[in-house]
């Protein structure tokens, strides 16, 4: 048995596991479509991350309305629809404008270093923030989550690999919050 991990931006996850190139995908929550069935996986809090000699970085945290008066550095355009989405649901004030648009964390993470301005990303990229020698600070006033959810087919069984893979995955993830 083997599994084969396919990176890909997070709205071509879902198209991946339609057309079957995919067995599952993991992404975002999403409007499911009717081919796939939706999994919760996780729920993960957006943080603020910026340069150490940022001005937000001597902060303990740092509400939204502080962080959007600096250039902010987004995700892919569905990325920053949702956030602002989330936004908006607590203040019509909260107008996200990002000064650059980027396909992947690691870019953003890179032209944040750069000086390119701050980012908010979730707290699972909290592992890549030393090599870029970055810091995080909670975000709040609102917090905001992104919640993760695995993505499969619904009229087509799961191949053994798959099966096991999903199976190993929820049991870690349902184990990683029980020892919280």
């Amino acid at each position: 048995m083997a599994v084969y991990v396919l990176d890909s931006l997070n709205q071509q996850a879902t198209a991946r596991v339609v057309s079957g190139e995919a067995d599952l995908g993991i992404a975002p929550q999403r409007q499911t479509p009717p081919e796939l069935t939706q999994q919760s996986l996780l729920r993960d809090r957006m943080r603020l991350v910026c340069r150490p000699d940022h001005p937000l970085a001597a902060r303990s945290r740092v509400s939204w309305p502080q962080a959007l008066q600096h250039p902010f550095v987004s995700l892919t355009p569905d990325f920053t629809n949702r956030l602002q989405a989330d936004l908006f649901k607590h203040s019509a004030s909260l107008a996200l404008h990002p000064t650059h648009e980027v396909s992947f964390i690691t870019t953003a993470l890179g032209m944040v270093r750069g000086g390119f301005g701050i980012t908010a990303q979730p707290s699972q990229a909290l592992p890549l923030l030393e090599s870029f020698g970055l810091v995080s600070r909670p975000l709040l006033s609102p917090t905001v989550d992104r919640h993760l959810s695995l993505f499969c087919p619904r009229a087509r069984a799961l191949s053994p690999a798959a099966e096991s893979f999903k199976d190993f995955l929820i049991g870690e993830l349902l184990e990683s919050e029980d020892g919280q």
